[in-house]
């Protein structure tokens, strides 16, 4: 399977897994049998990285797929921030 299918093949993961669509930051590198994703979560700039070093796609997806049942990677906090001209009060 290539990059790009197992790049799919994530995607569907999460979608059934999260009940969402993701359009986040996510690579993936094949290079023997040794697997890397990244995935940009909380940011691109600092993605989460899975390696995994087994012997077929589907050994790997399995993983993926019970990494995203056990854990929240999708779940997002925000925070708005205001900036304003007034002094802050000391209390």
């Amino acid at each position: 399977m290539s990059e790009e299918e197992l790049k799919n093949k994530v995607l569907e993961i999460i979608c059934n897994v999260y009940k969402a669509v993701y359009v986040g930051y996510l690579k993936i590198v094949k290079v023997g049998d040794v697997y890397r994703m990244y995935l940009g979560v909380p940011t691109e700039t600092m993605p989460t990285n899975f390696d995994l070093q087994c012997n077929s796609d589907e050994e790997f997806l399995n993983f993926i797929e019970e990494e995203f049942k056990r854990r929240n990677y999708l779940r997002r906090v925000t925070y708005n921030v205001i900036r304003t001209n007034d002094p802050r009060q000391e209390s």
